[in-house]
C-alpha cells in the first residue's frame, strides 16, 4: 500500500487462516485516500498489514498545526486491535497518541508513544485489546 501512514496489529480469534482487511486513509479533513484490500496470516498474530521494512512513500509533510490522520478498514472475521503503528520522519516531533474509533465517531481506545526513535515505525499498545466484529468499519 502507498503511503500508509498508520497501521493497526490484528489478532484473529480462530488463530489460523487468512484474514482479509481493507483499508483506506482518512485525513483529519475527512478525504479519504484509494481502498486497498490486504490480507494477512492470522496464524502468525499478532500481526501487522505492513512488515517493519516497509517504508511509506511519502514520509512526511509540512504541516503547520497538529492534525489527526488515519486509516479506515473492514475486517471480514472477529478479532483483536491490540495497539497501532505511525510511519515517523526524523523532522515529526512532539507527543503521539494513536486512537482507535468507531466508523461513527465513537473513542473505542487510545494510548500515547512513547519511548519514539527519532524515525521509521512507532508502535503502541493499548491498555487492553479492543473486540472488533467482521464487515464494520473502524478507523485507527
Amino acid at each position: 500500500m502507498t503511503n500508509p501512514g498508520l497501521d493497526r496489529a490484528f489478532r484473529s480469534p480462530i488463530g489460523r487462516g487468512i484474514v482479509s482487511i481493507a483499508t483506506s486513509l482518512v485525513l483529519a479533513s475527512g478525504m479519504f485516500a484509494a481502498s486497498e484490500p490486504a490480507s494477512v496470516l492470522a496464524s502468525a498474530c499478532p500481526c501487522s498489514l505492513w512488515s517493519s521494512s516497509t517504508t511509506p512513500t511519502v514520509t512526511g509533510v509540512n504541516d503547520s498545526s497538529a492534525v489527526e490522520l488515519g486509516v479506515k478498514f473492514t475486517s471480514d472475521v472477529a478479532g483483536y486491535i491490540s495497539g497501532v503503528r505511525f510511519y515517523k520522519n526524523s523532522s515529526n516531533y512532539g507527543q503521539h497518541v494513536g486512537n482507535l474509533w468507531t466508523a461513527s465517531g465513537q473513542l473505542l481506545a487510545t494510548a500515547k508513544f512513547a519511548n519514539e526513535t527519532a524515525s521509521g515505525w512507532q508502535q503502541v499498545q493499548f491498555a487492553d485489546p479492543v473486540p472488533i466484529s467482521p464487515n464494520t468499519v473502524y478507523v485507527a
